[in-house]
């Protein structure tokens, strides 16, 4: 299930920043370095990430710019600018809740399988700075996190 978080509570301001969460703090950081796309991977039991979870994030982010794992080791924040395959995108979003903080008209996933129709990914509102919403996408739920394994 991919969450598009376009209604999400804005981040604190630099004044007040030691009351950012670690994701939070890591979005904030991906904004700041101007990336376009931001994901958040988490588990799904909301568990550390693992050897294997580091693997299988590493195989599947593509070019990713910048893989963050949060100093509690519970989240990966991805900044980039190139947008993943979105064969790439399901294979994560079938193991890891995948959140979504892209800025407003973001390149969206590649569908190398049906002549580059970018389907996939949903940013609602076009904020990056909301509450998380849950969004179906072509019957498919999709989720993604964050750090290089």
């Amino acid at each position: 299930m991919l969450t598009n978080n376009a209604n999400a509570t804005p981040l604190p301001t630099a004044e007040n920043t030691e009351k950012l969460t670690p994701i939070q703090r890591e979005i904030r950081d991906m904004e700041t370095a101007n990336f376009k796309i931001i994901y958040v991977f988490k588990r799904r039991d909301g568990g550390v990430f693992d050897k294997e979870d580091k693997k299988f994030l590493s195989a599947n982010k593509g070019d990713t710019n910048r893989f963050i794992l949060t100093e509690d080791e519970k989240a990966y924040v991805a900044g980039s600018n190139y947008p993943l395959l979105l064969e790439n995108l399901e294979a994560l979003q079938k193991r890891f809740i995948v959140e979504d903080y892209s800025k407003p008209g973001a390149p969206t996933p590649i569908n190398i399988n049906a002549n580059n129709t970018n389907l996939g990914v949903v940013t609602v509102n076009g904020n990056s700075n909301s509450n998380s919403k849950n969004v179906n996408v072509n019957n498919n739920s999709k989720n993604v996190k964050k750090d290089t394994p």
